[in-house]
């Protein structure tokens, strides 16, 4: 198992549009994956993921 993560103390500076790029490079190779952001302001990209498709869960 790989794990890869996105971070950065400053907001804005594209984790969330990056996860979004690797989703779907990584869905397109038919990999599985678990992606957990941790973000208040998460309804936006909730959104771009949901048009990707695959299960997401709040936890």
């Amino acid at each position: 198992m790989k794990k890869i993560a996105v971070a950065n103390v400053k907001g804005g500076v594209g984790k969330t549009v990056t996860t979004i790029c690797l989703i779907d490079i990584l869905g397109d190779a038919g990999k599985k994956m678990l992606v957990v952001q941790n973000e208040r302001q998460f309804g936006r990209p909730l959104k771009k993921l949901r048009a990707i498709g695959g299960v997401i869960d709040s936890l």
